[in-house]
């Protein structure tokens, strides 16, 4: 048997690193994440997706405690960081997948691209399994109720109005929503369009909506003028909406309705 048939197979997951590319394979974590963010923000991604990396690795640093060395990134820092989201933390499968999902990008660039580490640690932490439920769509007439408990006196309740019914026309993510532009609202066309950068898939589309919700929005758009804000949703004061914002609103509005059924 040759010498080169008698390697095959061994050292599974090691590899013959590029040198060139190993030049700084003494960096710290955090030198590393700050070139990956240098590599993420020249590939024009959507704000909310450099958001994302930037949250989900603080909430790995809170972690850790702090920056970590090469040596010290290992699988089972990784694992530990998924028990310690599970156990301690209590956060929801699809919380921890997103966190994970981040960070396996970014130590998937490390080993891949840089050859800053050496082991594809990448392939050994994996997503928690999330338990699939049937969603069940509200009817009409629940749908009917959620509006009737709305307080359109406020502001907070009529601008819920007017989002709960775009969202409805639309099923825009709630993402996108807050991303929505004035200009982009055809009234006369009962259109609105998605910016290509501001939607998850990166893809431009134009969505209808109805007759009532077109009146809503033209209502809304006159009312919120004064604010001179290019986005469509605004806060009171007149600044650019959250996805907090909204769900917060929304969840309020679906306790309400709750209480009402029961």
């Amino acid at each position: 048997m040759s010498t080169k048939a008698k390697r095959v197979g061994i050292r599974k997951f090691k590899r013959e690193v590029d040198l060139s590319k190993n030049i700084d394979s003494n960096l710290t974590m955090n030198e590393m994440f700050e070139r990956f963010m240098m590599i993420k923000k020249s590939e024009i991604l959507a704000k909310r997706t450099i958001d994302e990396y930037l949250a989900n690795y603080r909430y790995f640093l809170e972690y850790t405690g702090g920056d970590v060395t090469s040596e010290q990134i290992t699988t089972e820092l990784f694992c530990g960081y998924i028990a310690y989201m599970r156990d301690e933390r209590d956060l929801a499968p699809n919380t921890i997948n997103i966190r994970v999902r981040t960070m396996r990008s970014f130590i998937r660039y490390c080993y891949e691209d840089k050859g800053w580490i050496q082991e594809p640690i990448h392939k050994r932490f994996k997503t928690v399994k999330v338990p699939i439920d049937n969603v069940e769509a509200f009817t009409p007439e629940e749908v009917k109720k959620i509006i009737g408990v709305i307080d359109e006196s406020s502001y907070t309740g009529w601008r819920s109005k007017v989002i709960i019914f775009t969202l409805l026309d639309t099923l825009v993510r709630v993402g996108e929503l807050i991303e929505i532009k004035r200009q982009n609202v055809n009234l006369k066309n009962r259109t609105i369009h998605l910016e290509a950068n501001e939607t998850k898939t990166r893809v431009a589309r134009t969505v209808p909506i109805s007759i009532k919700t077109a009146k809503l929005i033209d209502e809304y758009i006159t009312e919120t003028t004064e604010f001179n804000s290019e986005y469509l949703f605004v806060s009171y004061e007149g600044e650019k909406l959250t996805e907090s914002t909204i769900r917060g609103n929304i969840v309020f509005v679906n306790n309400e309705l709750v209480l009402t059924l029961n």
